[in-house]
């Protein structure tokens, strides 16, 4: 699934070391797989053996019938198409971790990231019960996406924060004046696809309200969306190598970004 790219740094090549940051502005990290249709987990009663082996970190069950979002890479960037699903939600007591399950995929989401060999270890876990359950046998794709969302004193220094590069109008003389500027680019890496989207939001505004939902205030947003594209086995342990590969590449895109007033200001020593 990895391709044999040679890249410059950060689309390719070793990231930095990762810096802890105990106070990092993530509004929300994600990993998904994606497999073909497997009709019977639309079953409730499909449900209960899988249910059993992730109870004990996600007890709290809810059934939802909802959009289901696929997002397929386009030299054009990604297409985003919408599906009716059923959608079957393990979530944990204190609502920070959630497992989505559809026919069509399984994510994982947490808005308490502390390292991507936690996340990773805890993907594992999820993927395991997932080949042992209903045994997709193929992947069609896999991703993981990391929104960063600054607000208050980082957003007000947002011009020390982020490489100058990125600012576009959001510069100290313009910022004031600006109320959306959002860029985006969709980059080749080494193991696969990059989109990227970054910049102002308002008030209240948002780009994927599934994903970052409002708040009322303003903020600099960094949506770091890292995938693999293609038929691979649904093996739990090579997915979950795969994944942290990704998580890998998301970080060294973050870490080329951001400045060391970034690292300081959330509590990470460069």
């Amino acid at each position: 699934m990895i391709q044999n790219l040679t890249l410059p740094s950060p689309l390719g090549g070793p990231p930095p070391e990762e810096v802890t940051l105990p106070r990092a502005p993530l509004a929300r990290v994600l990993a998904q797989v994606r497999y073909p249709s497997i009709l019977y987990i639309g079953e409730k009663s499909r449900l209960a053996p899988f249910q059993a082996d992730v109870r004990a970190q996600y007890p709290i069950f809810r059934e939802d019938s909802g959009q289901n979002f696929k997002v397929e890479m386009s030299p054009g960037g990604p297409a985003i198409e919408t599906e009716r699903s059923t959608l079957w939600r393990f979530g944990s007591v204190d609502g920070v971790w959630l497992i989505t399950l559809t026919p069509e995929a399984v994510t994982l989401e947490t808005r308490a990231y502390e390292s991507r060999a936690e996340f990773v270890q805890r993907l594992a876990h999820v993927l395991a019960c997932v080949e042992t359950h209903f045994a997709p046998g193929i992947a069609e794709r896999i991703s993981m996406r990391y929104v960063t969302r600054v607000t208050d004193e980082g957003y007000d220094r947002i011009d020390d924060m982020v490489e100058p590069g990125l600012l576009g109008l959001a510069i100290p003389e313009f910022r004031r004046h600006v109320t959306h500027a959002i860029s985006e680019a969709a980059i080749e890496i080494e193991e696969g696809a990059l989109f990227l989207r970054w910049g102002v939001l308002p008030p209240n505004g948002t780009f994927d309200p599934f994903v970052l939902e409002p708040i009322g205030k303003p903020s600099w947003v960094i949506d770091i969306d890292v995938s693999i594209t293609g038929f691979t086995d649904f093996k739990a342990g090579a997915l979950a190598d795969h994944f942290y590969a990704l998580a890998k590449r998301a970080y060294a895109i973050f870490r080329h970004m951001v400045t060391d007033a970034f690292l300081a200001l959330y509590g990470g020593r460069s």
